[in-house]
């Protein structure tokens, strides 16, 4: 057991090698299981009377004493894993959704990839390695969840679009992005995207784009000995100037002296 979490197998799964009926035996789920679909025969879960269908791509999250079954097939890559930590599962495992993709669909296959040959392997400090990437695909769903529930119903169906499209920001916040550019991501036409992302997510495009951009340069004026000029440039600010000037009206502070009042703090 590391970190509270106890991985208890990990490896690639397909129901046609254990049974030959269209049916699972329905069970109740002892322990926390993350499935990712790897391979699609039609299959559907079903998780306390609620279908999923099995995709390539999608996350299946169960629950210790939810109820699941299966009709049809399906081949998966999974985790089982029991958390000791009370407060972690309460904070980061019970809010976790039963099933989302995503918007990165080849990061929950490296994560897997890696995981499973680690534990097949079982060398030396396998177990830390699998727990790392067993907190990488927690974090990784959980943030994705916690947008997901963050958006209004109405606009629902634009879910997957708007995670998109938010990922599209922290990866190219160095980038001049503009509206269009954001929303091509999301392949959506700007003035619709602005709409639902706005009544979705609580901000603008802009004001999140902003506040990823404000996170990355307060991470390197405090972790770092880098100029202002270079930060500003890193951060998709067009000068340094105008970073100041931005960063003051944010912050209250300039960025050099947001720098000395958080010199002994690690972000």
């Amino acid at each position: 057991m590391i970190s509270g979490l106890e991985i208890l197998k990990t490896r690639t799964y397909n129901s046609t090698d254990v049974r030959k009926t269209l049916f699972s035996v329905a069970r109740t789920v002892p322990t926390y299981e993350i499935e990712l679909c790897t391979v699609e025969m039609g299959g559907i879960n079903y998780v306390n009377g609620e279908a999923y269908p099995s995709e390539v791509g999608r996350i299946l999250v169960a629950h210790p004493g939810q109820r699941r079954y299966t009709k049809g097939h399906f081949e998966c890559q999974f985790v089982h894993f029991i958390c000791h930590d009370r407060e972690f599962e309460d904070k980061y495992l019970r809010p976790l959704p039963v099933s989302l993709r995503l918007c990165d669909e080849t990061r929950a296959p490296h994560i897997f990839r890696a995981m499973t040959g680690a534990w097949a392997k079982r060398e030396d400090g396998y177990e830390l390695y699998c727990i790392g990437k067993l907190m990488e695909l927690i974090s990784a769903i959980y943030s994705a969840g916690k947008l997901l529930g963050s958006i209004d119903e109405k606009y629902r169906r634009f879910s997957h679009s708007i995670i998109i499209a938010t990922e599209f920001m922290r990866e190219n916040f160095a980038s001049p992005l503009t509206l269009n550019d954001i929303a091509m991501s999301a392949h959506i036409s700007p003035s619709y995207f602005h709409l639902i992302f706005k009544n979705s997510v609580g901000v603008t495009p802009a004001r999140y784009l902003l506040d990823v951009r404000m996170r990355e340069a307060q991470k390197l004026l405090i972790n770092t000995s880098l100029p202002l000029s270079e930060i500003a440039g890193m951060c998709g600010f067009d000068s340094q100037s105008y970073f100041t000037d931005v960063f003051r009206r944010e912050e209250g502070v300039t960025p050099g002296k947001f720098r000395r009042d958080n010199s002994d703090i690690i972000m």
